[in-house]
């Protein structure tokens, strides 16, 4: 991970090596890039941090910022929009539905007279991931029903 500099301030991250020899597509770089290569080009070597865990009512942008002499990512949340918080939601609950979607049509076949397995344990699962868009928490924090052996 780099940063491209332009008088000690970040002026594009990420910048990657790629983009350096795009840009100075007139010189002829090491195939180890050092620091003090880097620095000539105005480049930087970012140290990445942990994105902070999802949650879907926050934006999350990364900055580049110096800190004991390295530059370090900093992840800075602001609170989303009603707007963006609907739409994730129901992205979510889409996902979530589809997924529930393919259980069900993966376990259709538990339900035939001649299935050999315990057809009522399998109704039951399937009528919890049939309700699951009706349980608490969904599509962010539901639990999911367990699987019969």
């Amino acid at each position: 991970m780099y940063a491209k500099l332009n008088n000690g301030q970040v002026e594009k991250y990420p910048y990657t090596i790629g983009q350096l020899r795009k840009d100075h597509h007139n010189v002829s770089f090491p195939k180890a890039m050092t620091d003090d290569v880097l620095a000539q080009f105005s480049m930087a070597r970012v140290t990445p941090t942990e994105r902070p865990a999802e949650d879907h009512t926050k934006n999350f942008t990364v900055t580049v910022v110096q800190s004991g002499g390295k530059w370090v990512e900093k992840w800075v949340s602001t609170s989303a929009t009603q707007a963006e918080i609907t739409e994730r939601t129901s992205n979510k609950a889409a996902q979530v539905r589809a997924e529930r979607d393919a259980l069900l049509a993966a376990t259709d076949y538990t339900q035939l007279s001649d299935a050999p397995s315990d057809a009522t344990a399998w109704a039951s699962y399937r009528d919890a991931l049939r309700n699951l868009p009706t349980r608490s928490g969904f599509p962010w924090t539901m639990t999911w029903p367990t699987k019969p052996e």
